[in-house]
Formats: structure tokens, C-alpha cells, sequence
């Protein structure tokens, strides 16, 4: 029982993410959901914008749990500069305990050495 609980939390956290974006943006967006980028991909005329979004509300941070998606938006991120097309990649991510941002050397060394 608790393990769906926390899969309905998490469903709601990507909802109520995904509602505020849709509030929030240009009259001229576009929001795909559950798109091929990303949870949540807004484009415009001046911008493009994807989000991934995470919820884990019994774990604590840990850069092994950022790596794949951050990982994935790198790969698109790839692809991206070949299009000539600006994308801007936002993670979106809860924890039971929450850091602000990633330490992007403790990144670097995690992928480094990691054998994933």
C-alpha cells in the first residue's frame, strides 16, 4: 500500500508541475506532456524548454539517483547543438531530504567512475 501512495504522490508532484507550465506559459506555447524529450516539453517562438520530473519521497539525494535522467538530457542535448536548435533542460526533483542544485564535479567524478 505505501508503495502506491508514493506512486500517486509522485504523480501528482508531475502534475501540479505540469499544471503551473501551463498557467505560466506564452499564449504562443506549445506543451507537449509526456513527450519524446522529456515529462514535460514547452516550445515557443523565442524558446524551448523540457523538464523531467522526479519524485522520491523515501530516498535522500544522492548524485546516483540524478545521473541517468541528467545523462539522457545530455544526450539530447547532443543532438540538439547538431539541429542548431537552443534547448534549455530543467530537472525538477524531490527527495526526502533536498539539495538545491547538483554539484556538477561530484558529477563528473560519479560518471567517470562509475561502470554504468
Amino acid at each position: 500500500m505505501r508503495q502506491a501512495n508514493s506512486t500517486i504522490r509522485g504523480y501528482l508532484y508531475q502534475f501540479n508541475k505540469s499544471i503551473f507550465e501551463i498557467l505560466s506559459a506564452d499564449d504562443d506555447a506549445s506543451i507537449t506532456l509526456e513527450g519524446i524529450i522529456e515529462d514535460i516539453d514547452i516550445d515557443s517562438a523565442n524558446s524551448s524548454t523540457t523538464i523531467q520530473c522526479k519524485y522520491h519521497e523515501d530516498k535522500k539525494y544522492q548524485i546516483s539517483s540524478v545521473a541517468e535522467p541528467i545523462l539522457e538530457m545530455l544526450c539530447h542535448y547532443q543532438k540538439s547543438v547538431t539541429l542548431n536548435k537552443d534547448i534549455s533542460y530543467i530537472l525538477y526533483a524531490y527527495y526526502k531530504e533536498n539539495e538545491d542544485s547538483v554539484d556538477k564535479d561530484a558529477f563528473v567524478e560519479h560518471i567517470t567512475t562509475t561502470n554504468n
